[in-house]
């Protein structure tokens, strides 16, 4: 049963980056993924609850994944763990769901569900809070390590990493 649940989500979330929310119809979904109306109701009730479901699951699930650990590692590592880290979301997307960035529109997705998920906000602006903490620990430990050398503070410097790390996964989505 998990897995008609799941295949019903891949498949919504596939057509949501493909298209848009407004876009998609629920008998789209359900005719996608070949479940019917019975079935696909059994799971969900709304196009806002699956969209709220698949928004919950792929975002925070895989596409925001944990940092790596930061004790002990250099400056470098970390970058390149992190760097890893977002290649191996975008990989998932290409696998997963066959989606690239001709065919997806991730920023669309984003704003859609900051729109009709109330919560959404909070819960990137936490991600976005702990990701900074992260990198102003690595910041204050590649200071101590002679990897850095600069008066700024370490948040301002881990605020410069957090913002080069978007634009490396803003590149990624439309290369």
């Amino acid at each position: 049963m998990k897995d008609s649940k799941e295949h019903i989500m891949k498949t919504a979330f596939t057509l949501f980056l493909q298209k848009s929310y407004k876009a998609v119809t629920l008998r789209e979904i359900i005719a996608k993924s070949g479940f019917s109306n019975g079935a696909f109701y059994h799971y969900f009730k709304t196009k806002e609850d699956i969209f709220v479901a698949v928004a919950n699951h792929y975002w925070f699930g895989f596409i925001h994944l944990p940092f790596p650990p930061t004790e002990g590692v250099t400056l470098k590592q970390f970058i390149e763990d992190s760097l890893l880290r977002s290649e191996k979301a975008i990989n998932v997307m290409y696998e997963e769901f066959s989606i690239d960035g001709q065919t997806a529109n991730f920023y669309s997705f984003v704003f859609e569900a900051y729109r009709i998920i109330p919560d959404l906000r909070e819960k990137m602006s936490q991600a976005r809070k702990n990701e900074l903490d992260v990198w102003t620990v690595v910041v204050g430990n590649a200071k101590r390590a002679g990897e850095i050398c600069s008066g700024l503070p370490n948040a301002t410097i881990a605020q410069c990493f957090v913002t080069m790390s978007y634009g490396n996964s803003l590149a990624n989505m439309i290369d």
